[in-house]
């Protein structure tokens, strides 16, 4: 799944959680990838990006907006690559890898204590 997948379907459906349904992610994640591309911008989303420009951290603006930190990095695009690439960044292949080993391990340590209990 693309970026572009995800828009084009966006653009047929005119709708966040039927598109977020279809791929199978979070309706966030859609929004999110909207906002990124200028699809989507909602009052809260101009302003969080105006006092962004201003230089106002994320702490900042929540603070200001009276909102958590959360929310304004929701209101936010996405600024450290893009979501739904093809090509994995070095990064995000080493934090995979690392995941599935610490699934693996747990796995195994279920497994191990399963048994110790039927034996």
């Amino acid at each position: 799944m693309l970026q572009k997948d995800i828009l084009d379907y966006y653009e047929q459906t005119k709708n966040a959680n039927k598109t977020a349904r279809h791929f199978g992610i979070s309706p966030q994640t859609v929004r999110r990838a909207l906002i990124t591309n200028g699809l989507y911008l909602s009052e809260r989303n101009k302003e969080v990006a105006r006092l962004r420009l201003m230089g106002f951290t994320i702490e900042e603006i929540a603070e200001y907006l009276h909102i958590s930190e959360k929310a304004v990095k929701n209101h936010l695009p996405y600024t450290k690559g893009s979501y739904a690439t093809k090509e994995k960044t070095e990064n995000a292949i080493k934090i995979a890898a690392s995941r599935a080993k610490k699934k693996a391990k747990a796995l195994e340590e279920t497994k191990e204590e399963e048994e110790e209990d039927d034996g």
